[in-house]
């Protein structure tokens, strides 16, 4: 399977334009959005170029994401929100934990809006592949002032559980490829210049990861 994992769009149509080459010369089975999808401005009109992609594109909010969003998803055929939820594509099982597991450089272990996160997590088997915005606490979370910004919950539950892949972002100076015991790590926030991630999830284990 042929993953392009992207986080941090922020509603720039720069960026926008940077997904759309991206994809075209990649040609991916699916694209994986790992929240702040959006910005100021017409989220319809984002939303819409985005579907125009018309790959399957699976994503979990951030936390600069509106309430609004997931509802908003609803009406786009192409992108299918995954917060708190499990979606099989061509075999592979996709988990979302979605918005801010960890407020950045406070040690707060999660919001209390995610209700139902402790039950989904346990369900995390070590061939899903978990879509989180946050990245796990001391692995590609360094960001301002090479302060963490990481979940401490969410690097515990990788230490658990041992998905297969962690797709993330949130922290854009921390952008990589990293493992954490038998789980590899991927942030793929755009930053400034960035395209995000081709990731090559190959059958019985294997995986390639190119930074775009």
């Amino acid at each position: 399977m042929k993953i392009y994992a992207v986080a941090d769009i922020h509603g720039r149509k720069s960026r926008l334009e940077r997904i759309r080459s991206a994809a075209a010369a990649a040609r991916p089975d699916l694209v994986v959005i790992a929240g702040d999808i959006t910005g100021f401005g017409n989220q319809d009109v984002f939303l819409a170029g985005l579907d125009s992609l018309n790959l399957p594109i699976l994503a979990v909010p951030g936390n600069t994401d509106s309430a609004e969003l997931e509802k908003d998803l609803e009406k786009y055929p192409n992108i299918l929100s995954i917060q708190l939820r499990k979606e099989v594509i061509d075999g592979v099982s996709f988990i979302g934990l979605g918005g801010t597991l960890s407020v950045p450089f406070l040690e707060k272990l999660r919001p209390k809006d995610n209700r139902g996160l402790d039950a989904l997590a346990e369900d995390l088997g070590d061939e899903d592949i978990l879509v989180t915005h946050t990245p796990p606490w001391g692995i590609l979370d360094r960001g301002f002032a090479s302060l963490h910004g990481g979940s401490r919950w969410l690097r515990e539950l990788l230490e658990r559980r041992h998905p297969r892949l962690l797709i993330c972002g949130h922290i854009h100076e921390d952008r990589g490829a990293a493992t954490v015991e038998r789980t590899t790590v991927v942030n793929c926030s755009m930053g400034r210049k960035g395209a995000g991630a081709l990731i090559k999830a190959k059958k019985g284990g294997g995986m390639e990861i190119a930074f775009l």
